[in-house]
């Protein structure tokens, strides 16, 4: 199993204890998943689900090569860790793309320098379910379906969000 672990400095208070440190976060992937990866389509969909309970945290997947990380939060540092890991790990062909929900935090993390998440190397495309489930949200009526085609305003706003949706 492939597995990169990261640790953090343990403060009590504000006081660093020396030589403690505690666990952050954790990246594994199997090497069966990763030679089998070599043979499958070359795309990737990030995607995560929070935990609750004693110890909380997200756990990163990816989909369609299982690729797995815990971490405290969907931050820049702990995505940049997982894309960072995933890349060097797992996906390391050219000209793979990689489907996201449109998270801000993940664009950050795929736009950083080092990330290897740049073309040609990778392409970025937009979860279709996620943009979906956003446009029905802020655009639902009372039968459940897009505003009235009659109101001005109401296609300027779809309009508006189509267009932004391309960024």
């Amino acid at each position: 199993m492939m597995c990169e672990i990261s640790v953090v400095l343990y403060y009590d208070g504000h006081l660093m204890v020396r030589d403690c440190s505690i666990f952050d976060k954790v990246f594994w992937a199997f090497p069966a998943y990763v030679e089998a990866f070599k043979h499958c389509k070359w795309f990737v969909s990030v995607d995560g689900t929070h935990l609750y309970g004693k110890y909380g945290g997200v756990l990163l997947i990816v989909v369609t090569q299982d690729a797995f990380v815990i971490v405290e939060s969907e931050t820049t540092e702990s995505l940049s860790f997982f894309l960072t890991n995933l890349r060097r790990h797992v996906t390391t062909q050219k000209g793979l793309l990689i489907i996201f929900d449109r998270s801000q935090v993940i664009k950050t993390a795929l736009r950083d320098e080092d990330s290897g998440w740049h073309p040609p190397r990778a392409f970025h495309a937009y979860c279709v379910r996620h943009k979906t489930t956003n446009f029905m949200s802020r655009f639902k009526s009372t039968g459940g379906l897009a505003p009235s085609s009659r109101s001005t305003n109401s296609q300027a706003s779809v309009l508006d969000y189509v267009w932004k949706s391309r960024e």
